[in-house]
Formats: structure tokens, sequence, C-alpha cells
């Protein structure tokens, strides 16, 4: 996966591979979770409460849900991310999804969420992006930073994106032990550099 922004988007380019692509899924806000599906969530100013969760699946079917405080509590699922989206199948290999999300977006319902928008550069947001592969009933799941199938929505585990310039440089001071995977620039979008706040087992 890869992820890249500019003064109005953040883009996220999903690679999946699948021989059996399935979602029967084709009406908004459905539950795409119960098929092949990707999911994204963002937790903009880091105070793991109040996030927005963004799915798609092979139809190009998509879900936006806000949640105000944390999952043990109900979403808001009239909220609307105004996303765009587009999904490439390749037979019997897997599909690619790009979404390109309104920055305003990530704020959810929370106006005066502490963030800045466009971000600036040396801002870092927190991450996560989950692929969901069902074969039959028995569901797979896989994920940027390593989650439990119980809970998508591990705000603690959650990867620190850092946005960048043009060239990849960024303002923040990064621990020296920190692994960096970095997106190449598409069509004049600035890289964004995945971090991990984790700490490494002993």
């Amino acid at each position: 996966a890869r992820l890249l922004w500019d003064d109005k988007f953040l883009y996220a380019f999903i690679n999946v591979e699948d021989k059996k692509i399935h979602s029967p899924f084709k009406k908004h806000d459905a539950t795409l979770w119960k098929a092949d599906v990707v999911e994204l969530f963002i937790d903009a100013d880091k105070n793991r409460r109040g996030y927005v969760e963004l799915q798609v699946n092979p139809n190009n079917t998509q879900l936006d849900a806000w949640f105000p405080k944390t999952r043990s509590q109900p979403s808001d699922m009239e909220w609307k991310a105004n996303m765009q989206s587009a999904v490439f199948l390749r037979e019997k290999e897997g599909w690619d999804v790009e979404i390109a999300i309104p920055l305003v977006a990530v704020k959810g319902n929370d106006k005066s969420m502490k963030v800045n928008i466009p971000p600036l550069v040396g801002d870092q947001w927190r991450f996560n992006i989950v692929r969901v592969d069902y074969e039959g009933k028995k569901a797979i799941a896989s994920s940027w930073n390593q989650i439990t199938y119980r809970d998508f929505h591990a705000l603690g585990r959650m990867l620190v994106g850092v946005f960048g310039n043009a060239s990849g440089a960024t303002k923040a001071e990064l621990p020296t032990d920190i692994k960096l995977k970095t997106a190449d620039p598409v069509n004049g979008a600035t890289k964004v550099k995945i971090t991990s706040e984790l700490p490494k087992s002993k």
C-alpha cells in the first residue's frame, strides 16, 4: 500500500493479491467487511479517540463511518467522507483500489480537531490499512501493522504517517531505530513516510 498527498487530498493505493475475488455488496454503507474488502483507519490527531473508517470493496462500493470516541460507542454512519475511489480487477490475480480522501474528512464531525488542513511538512497522523479476504466462510485479515482479527480498530496498533515534501524530506525528528516505508511521488503528490511508535520487543 502507498499513501500520497497534496493540498486537497490524501491518496491511498492498495494492491491486493487474490485468486478468488468475491463480494455481493453493492450498496453504500452495507456490511462490506463480511466479504473481500480493504479498510483504512485514520486517527489524525493521534489521541486514540475520534477517528474515521473507510472501506472499498471489489465492486467499488464504499463505506464511511465516523467514530466520535472509540469503537465501544456507536459510529456515525450518516457522516460522509465524500471520497472518490476506483477499482481495477485483475482476473485470477487480484484487484487494485485507488482512493482520494478529502483532507477535511479526517476530522469527521469534529470541526474543532486540532489538525492542520492541509498538513505541514513534518505533521504526523496515525493510520492502519486492513485487507479482508474470504475463502468460503473463512476470513483472513492482513494489515500494515499487526492486529488481532477480533479488533481491526485497534487504535494503539496504528502506524504513524509523517508528511514529507516532494523529495520525501520531513522536519520531524525520528528515532534512528524506526524503519521507514516511503511512497513514490505520483502526479505531483507528496510522500508520506510511515513509522511505528511501537516499542521493540525485548
